[in-house]
Order: structure tokens, then sequence, then C-alpha cells
């Protein structure tokens, strides 16, 4: 039992430094995007932002993916460890409240997800990206004078790759949505615990064996 509760102890730290990393990698790209927003305003180059709009998208991914790396551990100390021990509850009550939250609406619990909430701001910074990168494409040919920066490319080239990217970055994010849909919706949580449903029933299996 001291050997499951330091597993269980264990686990639990990760998760936490699962949820840092998190943050701290929506905190890096952030600011490492407002910095590409402000320099692509002063140098008139629309690249600028949408090197934002691609380094908004790699957070996003990085950020499902620790999410998705949490439930997975989540759903081990659920099925495995807890399931068994009635004084370790805090994963399968997170569980269920997150489940009730999503299919039952008539209990009227509050999602406590922070996924969806924070996908939401990163579209909604990538939109930032592109409007800017449109308004810079479109106004900075207007705007050059002898004491001011002339477009770093003519205003042909700059619609095409403005165009491109956001074209390009909309069917990624419209593909990539699927996997956020899968860890809101629970689905992703429903197949880690039937895998270590058989994991667990197979070690069983073996240790009775031997």
């Amino acid at each position: 039992m001291a050997d499951r509760r330091d597993e269980y102890n264990s686990l639990r730290q990760e998760l936490l430094d699962h949820q840092n990393r998190r943050m701290s990698i929506l905190g890096l790209a952030l600011t490492a995007s407002a910095a590409l927003f402000a320099t692509g305003v002063q140098l008139k180059n629309p690249l600028l932002p949408l090197l934002a709009l691609l380094l908004l998208y790699l957070a996003r991914i990085q950020v499902v993916q620790t999410h998705s790396a949490i439930q997975r551990i989540a759903s081990y100390i659920r099925i495995v460890l807890e399931k068994d021990n009635p004084d370790l509850n805090w994963e399968t009550g997170s569980f269920k409240i997150r489940y009730d939250a999503i299919h039952d609406q008539t209990k009227g619990i509050a999602n406590i997800s922070p996924l969806r909430p924070v996908d939401l701001f990163l579209l909604a910074c990538s939109l930032v990206a592109i409007a800017l990168a449109s308004l810079i494409a479109i106004i900075s040919p207007m705007q050059t004078s002898p004491s001011q920066p002339t477009p770093a490319w003519p205003p042909v080239v700059s619609f095409v790759v403005t165009g491109a990217t956001t074209l390009i970055w909309v069917l990624a994010w419209a593909w990539y949505g699927r996997k956020v849909d899968e860890l809101e919706k629970m689905d992703f949580d429903e197949r880690e615990a039937n895998y270590w449903k058989e994991f667990k029933a197979n070690v069983s299996e073996i240790k009775a064996s031997q």
C-alpha cells in the first residue's frame, strides 16, 4: 500500500508539472507573438504576424498534447490506483464532475476543463495575426514616404502570401480541432479508461499465473 501511495503522489506531482508547463507554453507563445506583431507593424512586414500565426498554432498543438498527457495520467490514477482504494478519490470525483458538466446539463455543473477557453483565446490571437498581416499588406503600400520604411514585399506578393497562409491555417485549425473536440467531449478519457482497464486485467492475470 505504501508503494501505491508513493506512486499516487508522484503522478499527482507530474500532473501539476504538466499543468505548469501548459501555462508556460501559452505565456511564451503570447509574448513572442506580441513582439512579432509590434515589429511587423514597425517594419511594415506582413511576414512577421504570419510567423506569429504559425507560433500560435504550434502553441495550440503543445497545449493539446500536454492536456492529453494530463488526461492519460488522470485516467491511470482513476482506474488503476483509485478504483481499489476508497481513500483515494480525487481523479474519480474530477472525472464525474467533468462528465456531468458535459453530458448531464440538468445538474447545472460548470465544466472545469481549461482546454476550450485556452483554445478560443489562441483562436482570437490567431485572427488578430491574420487581420494585422492583411492590414499591413493593404495599407503599407499607401503610406510609403522617405522617412518611413518601405514595404518588405510588393503588394501582390503580400496579398498572395497572406491569403495562402490564411487558407492553410484555416484548414489546419479545423483538422486539428477534432483532437480538441475529443478531449473536450471526453472521448479521449473513455478510450484511455478502457485501455487501463485492459492493462489492469492483464497485469492481474500475469500475477495470478506466477
